[in-house]
């Protein structure tokens, strides 16, 4: 009833001092919008890139099952390059996609996120039936540094092709 006499006298109303303070403080959160937004979307394609590359290994390692790699170097450097090529493939479109969403002047420094997250996740999701030596430890590193260049590699051709072309000004 005092609600409905306050309105209808077009008198404003007496606004509660917290909700102004919720306010103010949802103010202050708007900066931080855009950096939050391009956290959750580089954290986004890079967990539905996993979804995208296990069935493209999967039709891969059909095509390379026999393959014999002779020698250390093809043994620990060759191999894991071939072995993440379906990964760095998707791991180039995460970068291209995170640089072509973000909300940024320059989304570039957005893709190193998901480019973080392959070479962590490459490095530390090993598990082996003997103890790794030197060389497999090399080649666990030369696997998981392929999917996070490529990644970059996806961002940088998306920024400098969006630097090529020609914006257009509305107005």
């Amino acid at each position: 009833m005092y609600v409905a006499s306050l309105i209808s006298e077009n008198r404003p109303a007496a606004i509660n001092p917290r909700i102004v303070k919720g306010i103010q403080t949802m103010n202050k959160w708007t900066k931080f919008k855009p950096a939050i937004r391009n956290l959750v979307v580089g954290y986004g394609i890079y967990i539905l890139s996993w979804w995208i590359a296990y069935p493209l290994a999967l039709a891969y390692g059909k095509l390379t099952h026999g393959i014999i790699y002779r020698g250390q170097f093809a043994g620990s450097v060759l191999m894991p390059l071939v072995m993440t090529i379906p990964y760095a493939l998707v791991a180039f479109g995460v970068g291209a996609c995170v640089a072509f969403l973000a909300d940024s002047e320059r989304p570039f420094r957005w893709a190193i996120l998901p480019a973080a997250l392959y070479v962590y996740f490459g490095i530390i999701g090993y598990e082996w039936a003997r103890q790794p030596v030197l060389i497999d430890r090399v080649a666990q590193v030369i696997g998981a540094t392929f999917m996070g260049i490529a990644c970059l590699g996806g961002a940088m051709i998306v920024v400098r092709r969006q630097a090529s072309t020609p914006r257009t000004t509305p107005g």
